[in-house]
């Protein structure tokens, strides 16, 4: 009994230091009324919603905050998987780290996105190439049920290609 008990205790200490390697892509603000709620009474956890940073080809912003994640209902639909952050920083503050770290994309100022050279510039075709968007919001426009976000200023849409899973 006592040796079953030790294998158990020990593979709960592999699976969480195997897990705790891998690091997520954002951190997951503090939570609201709302939010501090729905932990105390159904037990979730907002942070096993977010992906780990090796998963998604673009790198969060230093000190985002993770709002939601969108994935497609199957891996081998052609359907951008949406990853939300947001930012206290400002938006030309974020646009311009994003320059920096994003050297194969361009800016697109008509629909306020980092997409690959040559992408076609209108809405329709950002819906099907994988970006990085930026747009200003305030504390009442970031639409955050959970989360408690008062200083909020530039949310960030990372869209992409999940890949296929084994």
């Amino acid at each position: 009994m006592n040796r079953t008990i030790a294998c158990v205790f020990l593979a709960g200490l592999l699976l969480a230091g195997a897990s705790a390697h891998a690091a997520p892509l954002a951190k997951v603000p503090p939570l609201n009324a709302t939010g501090k709620e729905m932990v105390s009474q159904a037990g979730m956890d907002f942070s096993k919603q977010v992906p780990d940073a090796a998963q998604v080809p673009f790198p969060a912003y230093p000190g985002s905050y993770f709002l939601r994640a969108t994935m497609p209902q199957s891996p081998t639909q052609k359907m951008l998987t949406e990853i939300v952050l947001v930012s206290n920083d400002p938006v030309d503050k974020v646009q311009a780290w994003y320059a920096k770290h994003l050297k194969n994309m361009r800016y697109y100022k008509d629909i306020q996105a980092f997409a690959p050279p040559g992408f076609k510039d209108t809405f329709p075709a950002l819906l099907r190439t994988p970006h990085v968007g930026l747009h200003a919001v305030t504390a009442k426009t970031v639409n955050a049920t959970f989360f408690d976000l008062p200083a909020a200023k530039t949310k960030i849409w990372i869209d992409y290609f999940a890949k296929k899973t084994k």
